[in-house]
Parts: C-alpha cells; structure tokens; sequence
C-alpha cells in the first residue's frame, strides 16, 4: 500500500487552493502526494517544510527549480522565517 504525502491535509496542492490548471494539480497529487515516500520526499513543499519547520509559501511549487537554499533565503527576506 502506497503512503499518502504526511503534509497533504494543509498543503495547497492537495487542498487545490493555488490558481493552477486542474490537469496540472492532478499530475501533483498522483506524482508527489499520493507517490508514498518516494514521491513526497521529492517534493520541495515537503523538503523545504522539513527544513524550515514552517509551511512554504504558494510560489514554491513540487517541482520548482530553486534550490532549497534559494529558496529559504527568498523566505528570510520575505520575513517568513
């Protein structure tokens, strides 16, 4: 039985609370939170989450290209951490 991603009761994804295509959201949700572990610990919601200890803002995406660091730092000077 394949897990269900730990974070997906409050994830925007998930919840489809962002502005994104359905088709789009689908390929999220089979891919990253219903992919078990395998799938959600790929996921830079979920790394960046897991580093931060805080939830990430909507423009981080599953996929997204900035690196956690980038990412982070973006965080900082939004004032989210």
């Amino acid at each position: 039985m394949v897990s269900i991603c730990p974070k997906f009761e409050k994830c925007p994804i998930f919840r489809e609370k962002l502005n994104l295509n359905k088709d789009t959201l689908e390929i999220y949700k089979n891919k990253y939170c219903f992919g078990g572990e395998q799938g959600y610990s790929q996921c830079r919601r979920f790394i960046i989450a897991q580093k931060t200890h805080t939830p990430p803002p909507t423009y981080v995406l599953p996929n997204s290209l900035m690196t956690d660091e980038e990412i982070i730092e973006r965080m900082k000077n939004d004032g989210l951490l």
